[in-house]
């Protein structure tokens, strides 16, 4: 019971975790948009899953394992960021 404890806080962490990420990608999805970048930005993600792999693999994580949560996670960051240029452009156009 202790050990399920100390899971359950974790995974409180690492949700707490995931909407400040959420909450920054917004913040660049707003940047992106006032200045015309693409959302995705390949060369950037391949960077940053080696970066985190590299720093997975320090810890004793499977490479694998890694690779796979920031697959998910970017693909929710692109998607959301994608969702957001949308909205504004459609507020934008309403405004104009």
């Amino acid at each position: 019971d202790q050990y399920r404890t100390i899971i359950d806080r974790i995974d409180s962490e690492i949700i707490e975790a995931l909407k400040q990420r959420m909450e920054a990608v917004d913040q660049i999805g707003r940047i992106k948009q006032k200045n015309h970048v693409t959302v995705l930005q390949r060369e950037r993600m391949a960077d940053l899953i080696q970066k985190r792999m590299k720093l997975g693999t320090s810890y004793g994580l499977k490479e694998n394992y890694i690779k796979e949560l920031y697959d998910i996670i970017h693909s929710e960051s692109v998607k959301h960021q994608t969702e957001l240029i949308a909205t504004i452009g459609k507020k934008n156009k309403k405004s104009s």
